[in-house]
Parts: structure tokens; C-alpha cells; sequence
């Protein structure tokens, strides 16, 4: 059972965490669109990363403002329609991730087909969410909103765990397991020796998506135990306080580990190094050919004068 006193820590614990996300989204963003070009946004995956960004941002927000203990009120209404919102755009969009690895690395996909794709990812992580949203807004099982005080801010309200898993958790669960087993085939594949094998921006994909679902199972992990049990121990409460609000600051640092010596378009120059690579094959072959159909002639030399004028007298 939460005490008086440890609601008053949790609540500060909150809100340093949504500070501390919120600067994290601001630093990652600023190194991505407003720094310098080798941090440009030029891939679909940094378009995801973009997506994730923009969800921390509406994660640390929507938190920093205190308003449980006015259940049925608009704003305590509102905080948890984005909170469902956003927990489940977050994990889509780690499943757009997850389909993208498999789809480079493991199908052998080209970089066109999921510029083509991603606008339609893009709008399915937020328009199934949002849907979400807006059913538990409206929706009152047994005559009550769904909406309430979940003691760190307004969620689906104690004593309708059942509906946490069927609106949120479930989901969740079901993109985690995705997530960890693409994991588990992504160590396989190292441990095996098939990333020596793969084109470099295979590799760089692989090495990104890593780190970005590891932070999404260190987000999900510790929520899922707080908000499924009943009567939560106080340190996994107090972990999820901290990562939930704060996870922009967790993906800043995967940002940061996932980033190679030299900045380099995974996708982009992964086609033009085989493009290179074919274009000096094929004017290899082609001097080749033409010195043995044209063998080298050498040029007569320009006839001496015989003097300089440096001789000359007149």
C-alpha cells in the first residue's frame, strides 16, 4: 500500500524524470535536424527515430502535470488519453523497427521499398493508437469511466487491471516478444558469424536497433509488473516513475552508443558502395579489353633543332 509520503516522492520522482526526458528529446533532436549534416535525417530508420522522439516528448509533457486527484475532471481525462495514446504508438513504432531489420537484413530488402512503405507506418502507429484512446474516453464498464486516478497520474483505474491488458498491456506484450526474439535472432546471427557477411549498412541497421529495443524493454518491463499487479512492491513503482517519464533521456544515450566513428547513410551508402564497387568492376574489364584489342603505340617523338637558343648568336 502507497503511503501519504511515498505518493509525495513517487509524485517528485515524476516529474524529474519528464525533465530529464524532455531535455533528452531536445539534445537528440537538435544533434539529428539542427546540427550538423552528418546528423541529418535522411533514412527511414531516422525517420522512426524521429517518431520515437516525438513520443518521448508527449511521454515527459503529458507527465509533468499533477491533476489524479481530480479523477473525473477534463485534464486528468486528457492526461490519460495521451498516456494510452502514447504508450501504444511507442511500441508500434518498435515494431516498425523490428520490421525493418528483418526486412534489410534477413530478406534482403532495398532501401526504395521502405521509403515507400514508411509514410503508411507512420500513420498506423498513431491512428490505432489514438482509436484507443478514444474508446476509453468514452467507454464506462459497470457505470464507471476507465479513466482515473492510477496513482502516478491518470490511467485506466485501479481495479480494472483486466482492461489495462486487453487496451494496452497485451498489446505491449505481444510487441515485446516480437522485439526479443528479433533480438535473439540478431545475436544469433552474431555469434554465427552472419554479420561479417552482410553489407555494412545491414550491419549499422542491426547495431541501432539493438540498443532502441533494449531501452523499450527496460520501459515496458517494470510498467508492466506495476500496473498488472494489484498491490506493486515500492521499487518497481519507483522504476517505472522513473523510466516511463524519462525515456527520452534513455534513447538519447542509445542514440548515441549506436552512432559509427564516422557518420555514414546505412541505407543510402550502402547502395551507392555496391554501385561504386560495380562501376569499377566495369571500367576494370573495359581497360582490359581495350588493351588487348588496341595494344599501346607509342607517339613519335617532336624532331630536335639540333641547337637552343641560348647558343644563338647574331
Amino acid at each position: 500500500m502507497v503511503t501519504a509520503q511515498d505518493l509525495l516522492l513517487l509524485k517528485t520522482i515524476v516529474q524529474a524524470s519528464s525533465v530529464l526526458g524532455i531535455l533528452g528529446v531536445a539534445w537528440l533532436l537538435y544533434f539529428m535536424i539542427l546540427s550538423a549534416d552528418k546528423f541529418r535525417v535522411r533514412t527511414p530508420f531516422d525517420r522512426i527515430v524521429v517518431l520515437i522522439s516525438a513520443s518521448d516528448l508527449i511521454a515527459g509533457l503529458i507527465r509533468l502535470f499533477q491533476v489524479a486527484d481530480t479523477p473525473d475532471a477534463f485534464p486528468c481525462q486528457l492526461q490519460g488519453f495521451f498516456i494510452q495514446t502514447n504508450a501504444l504508438a511507442y511500441g508500434l513504432t518498435q515494431l516498425a523497427m523490428a520490421y525493418m531489420v528483418v526486412y534489410t537484413v534477413y530478406l534482403n530488402g532495398c532501401a526504395e521499398t521502405l521509403v515507400r512503405r514508411e509514410r503508411w507506418w507512420a500513420f498506423l502507429c498513431f491512428l490505432l493508437p489514438t482509436l484507443s484512446g478514444v474508446l476509453m474516453l468514452f467507454w464506462q464498464p459497470n457505470g464507471q469511466r476507465l479513466i482515473g486516478n492510477a496513482t502516478l497520474w491518470c490511467w485506466i483505474r485501479p481495479g480494472l487491471e483486466f482492461y489495462r491488458i486487453v487496451l494496452n498491456y497485451g498489446w505491449i506484450w505481444i510487441i515485446l516478444g516480437v522485439n526479443i526474439c528479433t533480438c535473439a535472432a540478431v545475436l544469433y546471427s552474431w555469434l554465427s558469424g552472419h554479420f561479417s557477411s552482410q553489407p555494412i549498412h545491414g550491419r549499422y541497421i542491426l547495431r541501432r536497433m539493438s540498443f532502441y529495443m533494449v531501452v523499450f524493454m527496460i520501459v515496458f518491463i517494470p510498467s508492466s509488473i506495476s500496473r498488472v499487479l494489484q498491490d506493486p512492491p515500492l521499487y518497481i513503482t519507483i522504476m517505472h516513475a522513473i523510466v516511463s517519464p524519462g525515456r527520452g533521456l534513455l534513447h538519447l544515450i542509445a542514440f548515441i552508443l549506436s552512432q559509427p566513428p564516422v557518420y555514414y547513410d546505412p541505407l543510402e551508402s550502402g547502395t551507392a558502395e555496391l554501385e561504386e564497387a560495380q562501376v569499377k568492376k566495369t571500367a576494370s574489364v573495359r581497360t582490359e579489353h581495350l588493351s588487348v584489342v588496341m595494344p599501346t603505340i607509342p607517339l613519335p617523338s617532336k624532331p630536335s633543332l639540333g641547337f637552343s637558343f641560348n647558343k644563338l648568336s647574331f
